[in-house]
């Protein structure tokens, strides 16, 4: 108990809160400190962004004509820790006894693994590396993944929604009005606006507020290890157009609406 309650003032350093004028609550259970943990890995998925926007690289195409893999093992048993895909592996199979996140036709637990696998952390950093990676050739070895990824996304519901990031640069140099971004990366979003403006409010500095008009994100939020920040995914390889950029002091916003997909 004693050292659960030594790591509060660890967690809420990392993790960015709003509790007002109160103090934290204190972090005194296990259930407290995976709910943190699962907290700070969203926020690592969704607010953590470089400045620089990614131009010029090589569309990718052919993977999904490619076989769908028989097993989230079989797909990227090279990628990342036996555990982690063993742990992933078993979360999908109970998702999938529920059909989480209301596919409209029957969804497999290997498809479910996939996104358990992304949003545990194991992979994402390395798989979003090697997608904004000017070596195009890097992609390869996630091709078995992204078959089954992909092919989840899709399986998920998609509707036109609103969607919010927020990050903690300020991009407006990068986001003119009028052009096209493209989202290299696997994007993680949010459909409440307060949950992408507590983040910028507790990291400080410099950050931006994207709001995204979007036609394919995923609703995962019944899904991922942390379900309280109604997290959506925007598949690797998203084009944006920039409706709208202003700055306002240290934050920056910018309006975007989805235009269509690079990586297939």
């Amino acid at each position: 108990l004693y050292e659960l309650q030594n790591l509060t003032s660890q967690y809420y350093t990392l993790i960015p809160h709003n509790f007002g004028f109160s103090l934290p609550p204190t972090i005194n259970n296990t259930d407290m400190l995976e709910s943190e943990t699962e907290l700070l890995k969203f926020y690592m998925r969704m607010g953590f962004e470089e400045e620089k926007v990614d131009v010029g690289l090589t569309p990718v195409a052919g993977i999904m004509s490619l076989p769908l893999p028989s097993s989230l093992e079989n797909a990227c048993s090279k990628l990342c820790a036996a555990k982690d895909i063993k742990s992933s592996t078993e979360k999908g199979k109970s998702h999938a006894a529920k059909q989480s996140g209301n596919p409209p036709g029957t969804m497999e637990a290997k498809l479910y693994a996939s996104i358990m696998l992304y949003t545990s952390n194991a992979i994402y950093k390395d798989l979003n590396n090697v997608l904004r990676s000017e070596d195009r050739t890097k992609i390869k070895k996630y091709f078995g993944y992204l078959r089954l990824f992909l092919e989840a996304l899709g399986s998920l519901p998609q509707t036109t929604k609103t969607l919010w990031r927020g990050v903690n640069v300020d991009l407006f140099d990068q986001y003119s009005k009028g052009s096209t971004v493209t989202w290299w990366g696997v994007s993680s979003c949010t459909s409440d606006v307060n949950v992408a403006k507590n983040f910028m409010k507790g990291c400080g500095g410099k950050c931006t507020l994207l709001t995204v008009q979007s036609k394919t994100a995923a609703d995962i939020s019944e899904i991922t290890f942390f379900g309280n920040e109604k997290e959506h995914l925007l598949a690797p390889g998203t084009q944006l157009k920039v409706l709208s950029s202003v700055r306002n002091g240290t934050v920056t916003e910018i309006s975007l609406v989805e235009t269509g997909r690079v990586l297939e």
